[in-house]
């Protein structure tokens, strides 16, 4: 939860500064190393 909440904080500071291609590919970024982490999660659990 915390990483979460980290990755929160940055995506608001980085959306509060409006640099919209930056913060874009960040949460391009954020959101598929969330999946890959969701997946090896789920892999570690299930298995």
């Amino acid at each position: 939860m915390l990483l979460l909440d980290v990755q929160q904080g940055w995506l608001q500071a980085i959306f509060n500064l409006k640099w919209h291609p930056i913060y874009c590919w960040f949460k391009d970024r954020i959101f598929f190393s969330n999946i890959l982490w969701i997946v090896l999660f789920s892999t570690e659990v299930g298995g």
